[in-house]
């Protein structure tokens, strides 16, 4: 797939037809290299010019912080080369305006597995592929790469908003004075202390969801967390099952979709017939469709109190609708309503 996608340039983009990025190049090099293709492989030496494009472009230390995390759990770039993604803030009291329970959800529940994957260092075993690719996408040997300078160093062509100085100063200021001191005791108490709570959100989520998660992204975070917590968990093989909901096979091959929710698709999919002045002709369709919807809609009456932040609007409810995602469950109990109408 990655070698159809590919642009003429060598590279890859964030998307299907997006300009080369260093995001989409290295990470779709990098899946090509694991998958077993080698530094020449593909029509007219596709692999290689990939490669070229990366090492043109400033090599592995350009990706944004999303591939330096990537890249640093797979063993390709070192953690010291990244921003902090410190798990401490689950700790500050919910009133504070920098709580991560006052993020948009997709920003939380990817912050919450990351935070929890940074504040254990995780690195994924060090092979010999592992290796090579790290001789591979460095324009000077690894050892010598200034970890440093590479935690604010991005390609151009991934540069939508330059960081403001007073950031830059609070990512230094964390990376360089706080991060010492909570690897060392007795602060590495309160590290210990904050990755429990994140990977109690992460488990509340879990549940909540069914191992599905929020989406795709998030999803693959929380079972690696899961798996870097107790690879033989029930939390773990939980996950693993649930991955099949994401999958799909389209005429060029396997691929995964962003959301592994039937609800999603299905409201989408009523909306488009309802839009179209169609509901006579597919009336039976629509009336299976309303009765699914209605099936999806999850009652949950208790919660756990101490989790609060990982939904502020449960607190003192004793009943409330909760399902997959909130905008999900609005879209399905709109088109509930409509649906009743249109019988």
């Amino acid at each position: 797939m990655s070698l159809i996608i590919q642009n003429e340039d060598g590279g890859w983009g964030l998307h299907i037809e997006g300009h080369s990025t260093m995001f989409g190049s290295a990470l779709s090099y990098i899946c090509l290299r694991l998958l077993g293709e080698s530094p020449e492989d593909g029509e007219d030496m596709a692999v290689f010019k990939g490669r070229k494009w990366i090492l043109d472009h400033g090599g592995l230390v350009s990706i944004p912080s999303w591939g330096k995390f990537w890249v640093s759990v797979l063993g390709l770039y070192e953690w010291s080369g990244c921003n902090p993604f410190p798990p401490e803030f689950w700790l500050v009291p919910l009133c504070s305006p920098i709580h991560p329970g006052k993020m948009l959800c997709y920003c939380r529940l990817v912050y919450m597995p990351m935070s929890y994957l940074y504040g254990k260092r995780f690195v994924g075993p060090i092979t010999g592929l592992i290796r090579t690719l790290r001789e591979e996408l460095y324009n000077e040997p690894y050892h010598k790469v200034n970890w440093n300078a590479a935690r604010n160093t991005v390609a151009k062509e991934d540069l939508y908003y330059p960081h403001p100085l007073v950031q830059d100063m609070t990512w230094g200021f964390i990376h360089h004075f706080m991060e010492p001191l909570l690897t060392r005791w007795p602060f590495s108490k309160l590290r210990n202390k904050a990755l429990g709570v994140a990977m109690e959100h992460i488990h509340y989520e879990d549940e909540n969801s069914k191992y599905l998660c929020i989406g795709c992204v998030e999803k693959v975070l929380c079972l690696m967390a899961c798996w870097v917590e107790d690879p033989n968990s029930d939390a773990c093989k939980k996950h693993l099952a649930r991955l099949q909901d994401y999958y799909w096979i389209a005429e060029d091959g396997l691929k995964m979709q962003t959301f592994g929710c039937q609800t999603w698709d299905a409201v989408f999919a009523i909306q488009a017939i309802m839009s179209s002045n169609l509901c006579d002709e597919y009336g039976p369709t629509l009336r299976k469709a309303h009765e699914f919807l209605k099936a999806s809609q999850t009652c949950v009456t208790r919660y756990k109190r101490t989790l609060v932040v990982t939904s502020r609007q449960c607190i003192g409810t004793s009943q409330k609708v909760h399902g997959p995602s909130q905008l999900k469950i609005m879209d399905g109990k709109f088109l509930i309503a409509l649906l009743k109408d249109s019988r």
